[in-house]
């Protein structure tokens, strides 16, 4: 889930939230806030779980067409199509928390920079919160079926899925910066969970810390 907080027009000068636009009767204003949130953020749902995987596009002095991805659930065939389409690069892939539905299609999507679309580009910087990262590696097959256990769910769904993990690149911190995105420690979902913010967009992904209209919810 993000949440779109306020955007700066070419049109007026100044800040405004969607609630002053819709509350200003600014339908204009209004409708163009909404344009620019959708240009700005990509919202893709993949997998069996139908997880938001989110693409977040940045200006990186290191790479022209940079972007974020945001957990890359499942189906990343498809997370790659639509970022070809959208003619944008990975620089940083960001896991909100360490469940299997939020990152089964990191292994494929890391394929594509090493024999696929993305060959000629560096790989991405895998960034997961520190008391997240046993559900990163060679070794964490274990604890997403003892996750998923703990969920009520058959572990056969992880084994029939499983393609070995990498390392995380970034272990976050609260307040650390990764692109245009500052990590908010949130523990509750899972002991890692975190959201990333944008202070200049006032963009903010959530995870499962927060559902539309709900709060999400506290696992551990």
């Amino acid at each position: 889930m993000a949440l779109h907080l306020s955007i700066t027009s070419s049109y007026h000068k100044g800040w405004f939230t969607a609630a002053q636009c819709a509350a200003a009767n600014h339908q204009q204003l209004y409708m163009l806030y909404l344009l620019m949130m959708t240009e700005k953020t990509e919202s893709i749902v993949v997998g069996f779980i139908e997880t938001n995987c989110w693409i977040y596009p940045f200006e990186a002095k290191e790479q022209a067409r940079s972007c974020v991805v945001i957990d890359p659930g499942d189906e990343a065939p498809l997370i790659i199509s639509r970022l070809g389409e959208l003619n944008l690069v990975p620089a940083y892939i960001l896991l909100s928390h360490g469940h299997f539905d939020h990152l089964a299609g990191l292994p494929d999507l890391l394929e594509a920079f090493k024999t696929g679309v993305f060959a000629s580009y560096p790989l991405p910087k895998i960034g997961i919160h520190r008391l997240d990262a046993n559900y990163l590696g060679k070794d964490s097959i274990k604890v997403h079926r003892e996750s998923f256990i703990a969920a009520g769910g058959d572990p056969a769904y992880i084994d029939a899925l499983w393609k070995s993990l990498p390392d995380p690149d970034l272990l976050l911190e609260e307040g650390g910066m990764t692109g245009p995105l500052k990590t908010l420690h949130l523990p509750g979902h899972s002991p890692g969970s975190a959201a990333f913010y944008d202070e200049k967009t006032e963009i903010l992904f959530s995870g499962d810390t927060m559902f539309k209209g709900n709060w999400g919810t506290p696992n551990a």
